[in-house]
């Protein structure tokens, strides 16, 4: 079986490759993959630190205007997260 944080790094691996700015999908593959992390299925535990990971590493590829922590219903989270990385 896959561990978790292989998995994490095989998906900001295919991210990379498959990003494109000029590709209006792709260029979103980062904020699709943050999503993954601050919403996950129902009963799944939300991946904080895989977000602040994947935001201090590849932030320049997520457009900030479509990331609103509030839409995650994480305002407990999005505070912590907003200090964790300042």
């Amino acid at each position: 079986m896959i561990k978790t944080s292989d998995l994490l790094i095989i998906l900001c691996r295919y991210c990379l490759k498959i990003y494109n700015e000029a590709d209006e999908k792709a260029k979103n593959v980062f904020l699709s993959l943050l999503r993954v992390y601050l919403r996950p299925k129902s009963g799944e535990p939300v991946m904080i630190e895989p977000a602040i990971r994947l935001l201090s590493r590849h932030g320049a590829h997520v457009d900030a205007s479509k990331v609103s922590f509030f839409n995650f219903g994480m305002r407990y989270y999005s505070a912590n997260l907003i200090t964790a990385i300042n």
